[in-house]
């Protein structure tokens, strides 16, 4: 099981609030920094899945949508699927 973790951060600005998510992998108790990613209009569970599926750290599994369109998986429940482990700093 693949373990990662993330900083989560808010730039406020005068119309809109800026999210941003650093992703770090970690092997051996090292983290080692892998991708950033920014947006507007989200909250952190799906920014953090955003920036995973992006650079394609997880299996297409872990992307997999409900019948109603919703995430099936959020960053607290990887683990508990057996996916991944998210660690938030």
């Amino acid at each position: 099981m693949k373990t990662f973790a993330y900083q989560y951060e808010k730039l406020w600005r005068r119309d809109h609030t800026m999210h941003i998510v650093r992703i770090y992998r970690v092997k051996k108790n090292v983290p080692i920094f892998i991708a950033q990613e920014v947006d507007v209009f989200v909250d952190e569970g799906q920014l953090v899945m955003q920036a995973l599926q992006k650079h394609k750290l997880l299996p297409k599994r872990a992307f997999a949508r409900n019948e109603n369109g919703s995430a099936k998986y959020y960053p607290h429940s990887l683990k508990e699927a057996g996916i991944a482990q998210i660690i938030k700093l």
